[in-house]
């Protein structure tokens, strides 16, 4: 069994309409499904997205640009790349350069993430 189950990142994204970034942001957000096409081994299948986003919040937001952080799904079960947030928020024809950068890597216990860290300091 793999012990990362879920990681978090840093998007920072140069945005040039505050509002239009804020509606992708809260389509996310507000969604029950966000369906996609992921490329397997086996070829193509459509996936729900939204079930791999536990988490998304705005961490800072500047005149040109927003700090976003996001847990996504990154198990051997199934994972997400937060390119694909990007590129959802950037259908929002608002968005331009992202940079991510991962910052935690998560374990789950008994339906917790618990950072990797963490999890192994206590072994």
């Amino acid at each position: 069994m793999a012990a990362t189950y879920a990681s978090k990142y840093e998007i920072k994204i140069n945005y040039t309409d505050k509002e239009k970034i804020e509606e992708a942001i809260n389509y996310i957000l507000n969604s029950k499904e966000i369906l996609k096409i992921k490329k397997t081994k086996s070829g193509e299948k459509t996936v729900n997205i939204r079930d791999m986003i536990f988490d998304l919040n705005t961490k800072d937001i500047q005149e040109n640009y927003i700090i976003l952080e996001c847990v996504v799904l990154t198990s051997n079960s199934g994972s997400l790349s937060p390119d694909v947030i990007v590129d959802i928020l950037k259908e929002s024809d608002s968005v331009g350069v992202a940079v991510i950068k991962r910052t935690e890597m998560y374990t789950k216990i008994n339906d917790k993430l618990i950072p990797l860290d963490e999890f192994f300091g206590r072994m």
